[in-house]
């Protein structure tokens, strides 16, 4: 099996949608996400040596647990059938038989592989797959935030969404420098407005031929049952909704927005988003203070209307966070900033694109 093509791409970035789309090229499989490599690759040591039997058998066994409790990709593999099946004794080897296994269902030639942080897994992939490819995707954070807000299965928290597309788009920022022309850049943006000419480039790439077929990816089997999965996936049957960019716009409250581009300004930079508040004032630095030291309870996204104002030990959390807030005033304002001064980083596929590697 040739070396994997895998995806950078944070939680809500479109990472579902560029999947579906290079699984409707004709060469290329691109399984529904099983997550294996987030939760093994990193918890691997806990085994132990796994040339012994015990070792061996449970890490076996938690496989085949965790493909059944989640349910969408290999449910039908044994522990019987991977005992039998998997001759090396370590954990690439049973991996590549789970992705094997998909892949041979289609009888296609690569595979595509999603994984949620896949940055964190970067040790053991370059190892595991030195030839691999990796495509990196990035979403403008506010739309990201905004997206966030309704999925209980994530962190839906203010702070917590701004801090993950932070640390996902800095480690991926070191993954492109550090793997240079194995990683292709792409704006989830320019995927919504400009598609074919992001996927030629893509293909490119890859080193495949550009297939039409992935500007219908919606009407594919694979779209159709997915759209059926879950609520974050209902528009994978759907053409290409041009008009996704922005929605921060009817979600966000001033003081969100303010608080996301004042923490992010310079990131965003990097990658051709503009801000569009006074992110460096005054305002938005007393805003940034106020969201660091609200209570957990209250970092929750406001709604767009008036809260309801909270019962008494809510309304003391808040007064005290307020005090601290004065006593670090000064403080903000004085505060020496040290200025990024690398150039943006833009895809290849775009005219003014400088500074990729």
């Amino acid at each position: 099996m040739a070396d994997p093509i895998f995806l950078m791409c944070s939680e809500r970035a479109g990472s579902n949608l560029i999947t579906t789309i290079l699984d409707a090229h004709p060469r290329v499989c691109g399984p529904r996400p099983t997550h294996l490599g987030n939760l093994f690759w990193r918890n691997i040591h806990r085994y132990g040596d796994l040339q012994r039997d015990e070792s061996w058998r449970r890490v076996v066994a938690d496989t085949i647990n965790w493909l059944k409790a989640y349910g969408r990709v290999a449910t039908e593999l044994t522990e019987e059938e991977l005992l039998k099946n998997v001759k090396t004794r370590e954990f690439k080897a049973i991996y590549d038989y789970v992705y094997e296994h998909e892949r041979a269902k289609t009888k296609k030639d690569l595979l595509f592989i999603k994984e949620n942080h896949v940055h964190r897994q970067l040790f053991f992939l370059a190892h595991a797959y030195p030839a691999a490819k990796y495509v990196f995707q990035v979403r403008d954070p506010r739309d990201v935030v905004a997206s966030r807000r309704g999925n209980m299965a994530l962190d839906n928290s203010l702070k917590g969404a701004v801090r993950i597309w932070e640390e996902d788009q800095t480690a991926f920022l070191s993954a492109l420098y550090a793997l240079s022309s194995r990683v292709f850049m792409l704006r989830y943006e320019d995927l919504l407005t400009d598609t074919q000419l992001v996927l030629e480039h893509l293909c490119a790439f890859l080193e495949l031929p550009f297939s039409p077929a992935m500007l219908n990816f919606h009407e594919t089997e694979r779209a159709e049952v997915a759209a059926k999965l879950s609520p974050n996936w209902r528009n994978l049957n759907k053409p290409i909704l041009k008009d996704r960019a922005g929605r921060y716009r009817e979600t966000l409250t001033r003081s969100e927005l303010m608080y996301v581009e004042h923490k992010l300004a310079r990131l965003m930079l990097r990658f051709g988003y503009s801000p569009e508040t006074d992110h460096d004032g005054v305002r938005a630095r007393l805003i940034a203070s106020a969201y660091e030291h609200l209570p957990d309870a209250e970092r929750v996204f406001a709604k767009r209307e008036e809260r309801a104002p909270g019962d008494a030990a809510q309304a003391q959390a808040r007064q005290s966070s307020e005090s601290r807030w004065a006593a670090q005033m000064n403080a903000l304002l004085d505060e020496d900033h040290v200025h990024d001064s690398a150039p943006p980083v833009m895809p290849r596929y775009r005219s003014d694109a400088r500074s990729t590697p």
